[in-house]
């Protein structure tokens, strides 16, 4: 794995360990890190972070697939 989905990886297991009242910071910490723009910023809280932080990523596969699609927004260029 790279730098970057490492770093994906890593945000998505914090937020499903942490307490909720910690997963701004989390996410916030991972926005400065990648540098993303903002419309960027807000598809990855919609499609991956958000689910999450809701407790919706239960088991491994969940994980997975919201890596491989946190991926697809960060490496899809902007227009």
């Amino acid at each position: 794995m790279d730098r970057t989905t490492i770093l994906v990886y890593d945000t998505l297991m914090d937020l499903t360990s942490n307490a909720p009242e910690r997963h701004a910071k989390i996410r916030q910490n991972l926005y400065d890190q990648l540098n993303l723009p903002f419309n960027k910023q807000l598809t990855l809280y919609a499609q991956v972070l958000a689910p999450a932080s809701s407790g919706k990523l239960e088991d491994s596969s969940d994980i997975d697939n919201a890596l491989s699609i946190a991926m697809r927004v960060i490496e899809t260029p902007e227009h």
